[in-house]
């Protein structure tokens, strides 16, 4: 009994915390925290030196969140990057501003799932 007593609470300590999961919108409230952000992507836009950037709920230029899949980290992708408009996924990573908008850099594909 007192093994039982002291083990169940040390599993929720060694347990990872897991990413809190938020809309789109909401976003810009979390800037620099680790969070799961879902939405539908809107838009699809390569940009400088073929990185993409991901559009979530309003489209390019009118987006309030973005993911930013850099050049180098697109292959981890397969190509699928483009294909996601039109289907709501989640990025889970950290929440920087860029240019008065929330944005996250994904750096891998397990990073960026269908909702």
């Amino acid at each position: 009994m007192r093994l039982t007593r002291w083990l169940f609470p040390a599993l929720f300590i060694a347990s990872p915390a897991a990413a809190q999961s938020i809309g789109s919108a909401a976003a810009i409230n979390h800037i620099n925290e680790t969070v799961t952000v879902c939405g539908l992507v809107a838009s699809a836009k390569v940009v400088a030196q073929q990185s993409v950037v991901l559009a979530f709920d309003y489209p390019q230029p009118t987006q309030r969140f973005s993911v930013l899949i850099q050049a180098r980290d697109r292959m981890k992708f397969n190509g699928r990057e483009l294909t996601m408009v039109g289907h709501r996924m989640c990025g889970t990573g950290v929440v920087k501003m860029v240019d008065g908008r929330a944005q996250m850099i994904i750096q891998d594909s397990a990073q960026l799932v269908p909702e």
